[in-house]
């Protein structure tokens, strides 16, 4: 990787089509999932590309492709407020319906009692985990030494049961059927 980077800042045109196609290989799935628009995909992508390549050439990045996420996720984050920004001021314009009614409003009211009354049904140890995962600002880092955990798979494993039971016990307080996995036929 070093040598790449090393040709790219060296100006090789080669070098430079190779760090395009190995960063398309792996950021424009994620955009095009995050995104779900082929188009605004390829302009994100093609603003990724920019971007990086300004790092590669003019600063110093010890993992160009954990630079290369964050960047990634700082940009979606970017359209996703932009987007809400938008539909704001339609909204305030008149050009759009208003996101919520009065019986949304009480829907959602609801939704949060539920989730609340979920949350404390769970146990203890799974309850902490939730409340490091979505209500605090840690790192998975922190959060796997906060809870004496030997790996981050085991911090991803931990938090998929923590929502699979979460969703479990909501879906029993609002009193929804659940799906069954389907028996395969032989």
């Amino acid at each position: 990787m070093t040598e790449l980077l090393d040709r790219i800042r060296s100006g090789d045109q080669g070098a430079i089509g190779l760090f395009y196609a190995q960063l398309k290989q792996f950021h424009f799935a994620f955009l095009l999932a995050d995104l779900r628009n082929r188009d605004a995909a390829e302009d994100a992508f093609e603003e990724l590309f920019v971007l990086m390549l300004h790092v590669v050439i003019h600063c110093k990045v010890d993992n160009v492709w954990a630079y290369a996420r964050g960047i990634r996720t700082n940009m979606l984050r970017k359209r996703w407020k932009e987007s809400q920004r938008i539909v704001a001021i339609d909204e305030a314009q008149g050009l759009r319906e208003p996101r919520q009614s009065p019986e949304g409003e009480a829907s959602e009211a609801e939704l949060r009692d539920v989730l609340r009354k979920a949350v404390e049904a769970l146990p203890p140890h799974t309850k902490r985990l939730i409340d490091l995962c979505y209500f605090n600002d840690h790192s998975a880092e922190e959060i796997q030494r906060l809870l004496d955990l030997p790996s981050p798979q085991a911090l991803r494993q931990q938090k998929s049961r923590a929502i699979a039971v979460l969703r479990e016990r909501a879906a029993r307080i609002l009193q929804f059927p659940q799906k069954q996995p389907e028996a395969i036929a032989a």
